[in-house]
């Protein structure tokens, strides 16, 4: 392949046929046709195989049957340094063990087998917690203000161990032992016989605990007495044996 580039004056008249001729200039340029083949075959290759790149990966969202992805709310949880933590507790419930079934709000339960339906018989475990600043009675309760519930149709023997502490002076703290039987017939829900209490050890003699059933509510509740003019703290913990129809 070969170009040819006439020289030309660039101003005045026009050159001559013979200045032409003398200023004429032949390139030789070689073009390597194999390669250009090549290069035309490879990029004919690429075009073809764009419809083989996948599309854009999408993460998606976690649920219980699928791995995925969750949104920080930045409240409740929050992400700081690449790490997540999360704050105001877990009012939730956490079954255990086979054939177990929670049916309550913020319960550790657990079961290993049932009697003629799943969930019929089970143990399960509460924390309740309360503040007594007086001699008045005051209601224990699970975390969020929830009572231990007494489900229809159900038998709960409950035992509970409680300990309370003065936090504004040192050295006075109490702990007792109760246990008693609550029942659920059809709705209705009744005490069952006498509470069992023991003080097991103390120093406050003017605390007390106590026990009982809501039949408005169908739950069992927890009470601490304190003393007048003492900022004591109390927690309970409650653990329950129950049988279902």
């Amino acid at each position: 392949m070969s170009t040819t580039i006439v020289t030309r004056r660039s101003k005045g008249s026009r050159l001559t046929p013979d200045e032409m001729d003398n200023n004429m200039v032949t390139l030789q340029t070689t073009v390597d046709l194999a390669a250009v083949d090549t290069f035309v075959n490879t990029a004919l290759a690429l075009k073809a195989n764009l419809s083989d790149i996948p599309a854009p990966y999408a993460l998606p969202t976690a649920s219980k049957l699928a791995l995925g992805g969750i949104k920080v709310d930045g409240t409740s949880i929050t992400i700081t340094n690449g790490t997540i933590s999360s704050s105001g507790g877990m009012p939730y419930s956490i079954s255990s063990g086979s054939n177990s079934v929670v049916a309550d709000f913020t319960s550790l339960t657990a079961s290993n087998g049932y009697n003629t339906v799943v969930g019929d018989s089970k143990v399960k475990n509460f924390i309740l917690v309360g503040t007594t600043i007086s001699a008045v009675e005051q209601e224990l309760l699970i975390f969020g203000g929830n009572r231990i519930p007494v489900n229809t149709d159900t038998t709960m023997y409950y035992s509970t161990e409680v300990v309370c502490r003065r936090v504004d002076a040192p050295n006075e703290s109490s702990c007792f032992y109760i246990k008693g039987l609550a029942a659920n017939f059809s709705g209705t829900t009744s005490d069952v016989g006498s509470l069992y209490e023991i003080r097991v050890a103390s120093n406050t003699p003017n605390t007390y605990v106590d026990a009982r059933v809501d039949a408005t509510t169908n739950t069992l509740r927890i009470y601490a007495t304190g003393e007048a003019a003492k900022i004591i703290k109390w927690v309970a913990n409650v653990t329950t044996v129950e049988v279902a129809q």
